[in-house]
């Protein structure tokens, strides 16, 4: 990419369009900004899908989702990480960007293509990370201390530079600065108030892993263990075929370490279907006495029993009636004939793991 954009962000609106002609002709060096955060919708429902913009995305394709080994690739398509991905193309091969965003980039499996791409293209990066993540809970959660930006985002957020400088000697060179654990709101814009500047704030330099991991790096040698599984597998894997697992869509009724308890969900859920057909649908139909009644019947041996989870132990009722899709777990797991057999067992302590080696 190069400094001259493309008309990405064209609309039908002409006042529009000649702003953007204007601006697409500059030479841009800096970019400072506060992009949205929004990995996209969280139901259909919503009718609020993030705009789509294909050459930038092709670009976010071809770089940051290139290179992440995670599976997981849809969050590299967050409004915040396509706005990382047009700056850094924007400013050409020199120049500054700016950005408060949220911080969850810096750590998160799926953004390592990110990281591995940030330390390519730019020859400094300085972070000054304020905390604040609120999807986290009890202790993590109080150390996170305030939201930064009160009741508007449960993110957590950092201010980042990025300096392109072909004629610097450093490349992909993070300097990173961390507010203390457990601050308010209040104390955090204190400390943004007696620091004032990058340039006088302490930093430290972090080392990049081969991974792109930056914080919390990651084991090497987990790679040398025995796979569970994989989409193409080899023969050190434990299930030839990739499998889900039990897709109950209702573990509050199905899934319980008592047997009588799961009995007693389920005829109160067969209770209240019954109950909400009937206010609806005529039950004289013989059809449809015939659904009522095999709602009824409660097949006692589709309740597994707890050597067949690796989970705390706990039972889950097996009905396809009562399930969603159970996928190829039927035929990975042995039957509750072979209960003893099973090679898996649910561990809680160091010593347990070794007394299994």
């Amino acid at each position: 990419a190069n400094n001259k954009q493309s008309n990405i962000f064209s609309t039908e609106l002409g006042e529009n369009n000649a702003r953007l002609a204007e601006l697409n002709r500059q030479d841009i060096r800096v970019i400072v900004g506060n992009p949205p955060y929004s990995v996209g919708q969280e139901s259909q429902n919503d009718d609020n899908q993030n705009e789509h913009y294909d050459e930038l995305d092709a670009r976010l394709t071809a770089t940051y989702v290139a290179r992440t080994d995670s599976t997981l690739k849809g969050k590299l398509y967050d409004s915040y990480i396509r706005a990382y991905r047009w700056a850094s193309d924007r400013i050409g091969k020199k120049g500054v960007i700016g950005f408060v965003t949220n911080a969850g980039w810096l750590e998160t499996s799926s953004a390592d293509g990110m990281r591995k791409c940030m330390t390519e293209e730019f020859n400094s990066i300085y972070v000054y990370h304020l905390k604040g993540n609120q999807r986290t809970s009890g202790e993590r959660s109080r150390q996170e201390g305030g939201k930064v930006f009160g009741e508007g985002s449960r993110a957590p957020v950092a201010i980042v530079f990025l300096v392109k400088n072909p004629e610097s000697p450093d490349q992909g060179k993070i300097y990173f600065h961390t507010v203390d654990d457990y601050l308010t709101r209040e104390e955090k814009l204190a400390a943004l108030m007696r620091d004032r500047s990058i340039a006088y704030t302490p930093m430290n330099v972090i080392v990049p892993d081969a991974h792109g991991d930056w914080f919390n790096h990651r084991d090497s040698s987990f790679s040398k263990f025995i796979r569970i599984g994989e989409r193409t597998p080899s023969t050190s894997v434990v299930f030839k075929k990739p499998i889900v697992g039990v897709c109950t869509n209702r573990d509050a009724w199905v899934y319980n370490s008592s047997k009588n308890q799961i009995k007693n969900n389920l005829i109160r859920s067969v209770n209240a279907f019954i109950n909400a057909r009937e206010k609806f649908l005529s039950s004289t139909l013989k059809e449809q006495k015939d659904r009522i009644t095999e709602a009824r019947e409660f097949v006692k041996g589709k309740i597994y029993p707890p050597s067949n989870t690796v989970y705390p132990p706990g039972r889950t009722y097996g009905s396809t009636r009562s399930l969603g899709p159970t996928y190829l777990i039927t035929c990975s797991w042995p039957p509750v004939s072979h209960r003893n057999s099973n090679p898996f067992r649910h561990v809680t302590s160091l010593s347990q793991i070794c007394s299994l080696s």
